[in-house]
């Protein structure tokens, strides 16, 4: 007879509700080629396809056959739903991320098979793991998730103001105070408020950190893509 109390989940049923995060842009393969073979063949153990063509370039250009792509994809959260936020764990450390059995360390890309002229691993681990260590990922994409808050939380007591004051103006506030702040320049109040109360400058302040981190990244060879190039589905890192 069953003795559990019926408000009582067992531990292992607990379990099996909670859902696990992973990186939703990766999927796996099982036709590539490997070292040992002179062309692309069925395999039973699939590869994880973790970067891709870099699409924020120009087709014709030599950057865009020289650079591959790493998405971090957005958390949809109950955060995630009042402004865009993005996952926090480097590409291959998430809770559901596929693991290779065959590598000691889950920590490093290890390149293992061609596909379309480009080498994966089989593990979500991606190439981004060369260039940036989990606390540098982390940091960088707390950053953007900070001031993606400032800019876009509905309730936030700023963008209340700012709704409150363009409903009161007709919405001709912004029409006004921006040429107007632009005119006069830093110092004086209408600037000040233009920079405090508006989520446009609160978006533009996402923008200088993007070029902030790609100053301090260049001489690695990486750099970060805005999030608002990707509609804010998600944020790229081009290597």
């Amino acid at each position: 007879m069953n003795t559990i109390d019926k408000g009582t989940v067992e531990p292992a049923a607990q379990d099996e509700k909670r859902l696990l995060f992973f990186n939703y842009h990766e999927h796996q393969i099982h036709r590539y080629r490997i070292p040992t073979e002179p062309q692309d063949d069925f395999h039973e153990q699939s590869i994880i396809i973790t970067h891709f063509p870099n699409p924020y370039t120009r087709p014709d250009t030599l950057e865009t056959h020289s650079t591959r792509i790493v998405r971090v994809p957005r958390v949809f959260n109950s955060r995630g739903a009042r402004y865009p936020e993005f996952s926090i764990q480097l590409p291959g450390e998430e809770d559901a991320a596929i693991k290779d059995d065959d590598n000691g360390s889950y920590h490093q890309f290890l390149p293992k098979a061609e596909y379309n002229r480009q080498w994966y691993g089989s593990s979500s681990v991606s190439p981004l793991s060369l260039y940036l260590s989990d606390v540098e990922f982390r940091e960088i994409v707390q950053g953007v998730n900070k001031l993606s808050k400032t800019a876009y939380e509905s309730w936030s007591i700023l963008n209340v103001v700012e709704l409150v004051l363009d409903i009161f103006t007709l919405w001709l506030f912004m029409d006004l105070v921006m040429p107007i702040s632009k005119h006069v320049g830093k110092g004086c109040f209408v600037s000040y408020f233009y920079d405090v109360l508006t989520s446009r400058q609160n978006l533009q302040r996402l923008e200088d950190y993007v070029e902030e981190v790609n100053s301090k990244l260049t001489a690695r060879g990486v750099r970060i893509i805005s999030p608002r190039r990707s509609g804010y589905l998600s944020v790229s890192f081009a290597n």
